[in-house]
């Protein structure tokens, strides 16, 4: 048995190792300015760079291929339900692979509607 029983489970749950990767291609092509992708992890982190020359990761959304959605801004996990009305959860497969894209779009808008800052508590948040 791997030693690495999530990667393990994400591919029996995609079925087909191809899957991520196609996905991460379609959402590319949807992307506002500075928000890059990067495949890792068995899933697909998004993530919001700041404007200045020396580049940081300002938000970061982790798409796991079981439709759960991660959400960090400067570095501190939040609750991603505090700043998207997600769609029904949507599992990573062949005939879901536009739904699965669809999602992370709606998600990376809507994350990207809030001003949002880690220090501040939610009523400080503008949207």
């Amino acid at each position: 048995m791997p030693s690495n029983v999530t990667d393990t489970l994400g591919a029996a749950l995609v079925g087909d190792q191809t899957l991520i990767p196609r996905a991460n291609s379609k959402l590319v092509a949807f992307l506002p300015n500075l928000w890059i992708t990067y495949v890792k992890d068995g899933g697909i982190y998004v993530m919001y760079l700041s404007r200045k020359a020396v580049k940081e990761v300002q938000r970061q959304l982790f798409f796991h291929p079981n439709g759960k959605v991660d959400l960090a801004v400067h570095g501190e996990e939040l609750n991603i339900h505090s700043y998207s009305t997600l769609p029904n959860s949507v599992p990573l497969t062949c005939s879901t692979l536009d739904k699965f894209v669809d999602r992370c779009v709606k998600t990376v808008n809507d994350v990207r509607s809030f001003e949002i800052c880690s220090g501040c508590s939610q009523g400080n948040l503008k949207k």
